[in-house]
C-alpha cells in the first residue's frame, strides 16, 4: 500500500488509496482523475476492468482518463454534478479523443436542469456541439438527429426536488439515481451508482448539510466528497465547501461504510481530525489516479 508521508502517525482507520495507473480488472472500483490543483473534479467507475461511468470531467481529467487506460467507447454514461468549469472543462477533449475509438452506440450525459445563472445540461452540450451555432460545430453530427453516425451524445436534464431521490438510468450492470444538494446559487446533484452488489455515492461540492445526500447515501459502500480547501469556517461561505465536521456527521448519519476525500491539501490533518470526531468508519484520502475498492 502506498502510504504518503503525511499519513504517518494517523489512526489505523485512516488509509491511503492504492495508487495505480489502472485499477484491478476484478469487480467494482473508483478511480480519481481530478484531485489536483486547481481543485478539479473527475472520477471513473470501473466494472470488471472497463470504465463504465464518468462522473465529472474537470480540467486535467482528460489526461488522467487517458493515463488510466480508460476508453470513452466503453462508457455507459457521463454524469455531471454541476456545470462549473472545474467539473466540465475536459468534456470536449474526451469527445474529440473518442472519435478514434470506434464507438458506435449513443453516449447519455446526465446533469442538472437550468437555473438563472446556468444553462441546463441539454443546452450546455448543444451549445458546445450544435452543428449550426455550437462552439465546436465541426462535431455537430454527434448531436444532430439527422447525422449519419450511430454514435450520438444524448444530454438529459435531471430536475430533482429538495430531499427527493430519482432513478435516472439502468442497464444490465449499472443503476443510477440522483438527489439535489446545496451548491448556492447553482443547481447541483449527488449521484448514487450501484453495480456488482456495491453502492457508490458522489457528492459534488456542498455548502450545507442536506437530508437529500443522507438519504441517497444511506448504507452506501463508498461516499466520495471533496476535501475543504480551508478549515476556517469564516471562509467556507465563499469557498462553498462542506466543513470537515459536517462531512463526518453526514457520513455517520448515512451509515456509510467507507469515506473518500479528494482534493487533498496542506490542512489535511485538521480535516482528518474534524472528520474522525464525527465519523467512525473507514476513511481514505485520494490522490490523482488512485484506485479505491468499495
Amino acid at each position: 500500500m502506498n502510504v504518503r508521508p503525511w499519513l504517518t502517525g494517523l489512526l489505523a482507520s485512516w488509509m491511503s488509496a492504492a495508487g495505480a495507473a489502472t485499477c484491478d480488472s476484478d469487480g467494482v472500483w473508483v478511480q480519481v482523475i481530478g484531485a489536483g490543483k486547481p481543485a478539479s473534479s473527475g472520477y471513473i467507475m470501473w466494472i470488471n476492468g472497463k470504465a463504465r461511468a464518468l462522473i465529472d470531467a474537470g480540467s486535467g481529467s482528460a489526461i488522467n482518463f487517458k493515463n488510466s487506460k480508460a476508453r470513452v467507447a466503453d462508457l455507459d454514461l457521463v454524469l455531471f454534478t454541476h456545470l462549473h468549469v472545474n467539473h466540465t472543462a475536459d468534456l470536449v477533449t474526451l469527445v474529440q479523443s473518442s472519435l478514434a475509438e470506434g464507438r458506435s452506440s449513443p453516449l447519455p450525459i446526465y446533469g442538472p436542469a437550468r437555473s438563472k445563472l446556468m444553462p441546463s445540461t441539454v443546452t450546455f452540450v448543444r451549445t458546445l456541439f450544435d452543428r449550426k451555432g455550437g462552439l465546436y460545430r465541426y462535431l455537430g453530427e454527434l448531436v444532430s438527429p439527422l447525422g449519419k453516425t450511430t454514435y450520438k451524445l444524448q444530454p438529459h436534464d435531471v430536475p430533482v426536488k429538495r430531499n427527493n431521490t430519482v432513478e435516472v438510468y439502468a442497464n444490465e450492470r449499472l443503476r443510477v439515481s440522483a438527489a439535489a444538494v446545496m451548491r448556492k446559487p447553482l443547481p447541483s446533484l449527488a449521484w448514487r451508482l450501484e453495480a456488482g452488489g456495491k453502492s457508490l455515492v458522489f457528492s459534488s461540492d456542498l455548502d450545507s448539510e442536506v437530508n437529500g445526500l443522507q438519504t441517497l447515501a444511506r448504507n452506501a459502500d463508498l461516499l466520495i466528497v471533496h476535501n475543504p480547501s480551508r478549515i476556517d469556517t469564516r471562509d467556507l461561505w465563499q469557498l462553498r465547501y462542506l466543513s470537515p465536521d459536517a462531512v463526518g456527521r453526514t457520513a455517520n448519519a448515512a451509515n456509510v461504510k467507507k469515506l473518500v476525500l479528494a482534493h487533498h491539501n496542506a490542512q489535511d490533518q485538521r480535516a482528518i481530525d474534524a472528520i474522525k470526531a464525527n465519523y467512525s468508519g473507514l476513511s481514505i484520502i485520494a490522490d490523482e489516479l488512485d484506485c479505491v475498492k468499495p
